[in-house]
């Protein structure tokens, strides 16, 4: 096996499951032993082996009837009885803040319940960061970002006759029906 570099270990390292990374860590430890390669692959096997134990831990103890599974990284309980099917995800605070915002877009929560928002944007985005966990900043951009993800269309500026000042403004498809003064009238 040739050389490892730095970079090239960092490069392949979190492809690597466990039996892997363990061989590469036995080799450097018996060839070079540079002490912050071993240092690195021993963090990562260390990793790699806690979220493996943590899972079969988590397989004995469950009850019947809840499935527990390793997704990215992180676990997610699949509890299946006779009266429903529940998937229960990462809580509100363990999700990061542009998944919270599809979800609150998708689920029309919030300032999304109607299905359409309107300008001024950075008013919705404080609103927002508001609600997050860790008080965490919501920018424009990751608004737009969001609002796109979860299909809703750029209607661009508005206006109606009884109101004149544009607004520039995203709806659901659901209501790409209607005309922009309509639009307009359900953003006021």
């Amino acid at each position: 096996m040739k050389k490892m570099t730095w970079r090239s270990l960092n490069q392949i390292l979190s492809s690597l499951n466990e039996s892997e990374v363990l061989a590469m860590l036995e080799l450097e430890r018996g060839g070079e032993k540079r002490l912050s390669v071993l240092l690195r692959l021993h963090q990562r096997y260390s990793v790699l082996r806690a979220g493996r134990e943590r899972g079969e831990i988590f397989k004995v103890a469950a009850p019947d009837g809840i499935d527990i599974t390793l997704e990215d990284g992180k676990f997610n309980l699949y509890i299946d009885s006779p009266r429903k099917s529940l998937k229960i995800v990462k809580s509100k605070e363990e999700k990061s803040p542009k998944a919270y915002l599809l979800d609150m877009i998708k689920g029309r929560m919030g300032c999304f319940s109607k299905g359409i928002i309107g300008s001024p944007f950075h008013k919705i985005c404080d609103e927002l960061s508001r609600e997050f966990p860790d008080k965490e900043r919501v920018t424009q951009s990751d608004l737009e970002l969001a609002l796109k993800s979860a299909g809703w269309i750029d209607r661009g500026r508005v206006n109606s006759r009884e109101l004149n000042a544009k607004k520039q403004v995203y709806a659901s498809t659901e209501l790409d029906h209607l005309s922009k003064s309509d639009l307009r009238r359900l953003v006021n």
